[in-house]
């Protein structure tokens, strides 16, 4: 079950518990937080493969794409293949800071809480 899944089951299954209210709060104060990380990485509101054209392309499909490259080249990385994949990890930086973070201090008062 993905992190999402597992997240808003718990918001509906404690609803009508009298800790309702405090794991609503924390599951949406996690949610919050989380969304902007995500979207850095995935490109969730591509509906069908036609919405990519229009809709940038995230940091995961840069990665994804710069790997099967790399792979299908009988030749060694180029020089623009370690730049592009610099620039890539440096953007991707920020993001996986923030998650960790999270993971660390808000993931943890929530299993406390539950």
């Amino acid at each position: 079950m993905s992190f999402w899944r597992q997240l808003i089951s718990l918001k509906e299954l404690t609803q009508h518990k009298h800790y309702g209210p405090k794991i609503k709060n924390a599951v949406e104060s996690i949610e919050e937080k989380l969304w902007p990380i995500e979207e850095t990485f995935i490109q969730f509101r591509a509906a069908v493969r036609r919405d990519l054209i229009a809709l940038p392309v995230m940091l995961n499909d840069k990665l994804s794409s710069l790997a099967g490259f790399i792979e299908s080249v009988d030749g060694g990385s180029t020089k623009q293949d370690y730049e592009l994949f610099e620039d890539l990890s440096k953007r991707a930086k920020e993001p996986l800071e923030k998650f960790n973070h999270l993971v660390k201090k808000d993931l943890a008062s929530f299993n406390h809480l539950v």
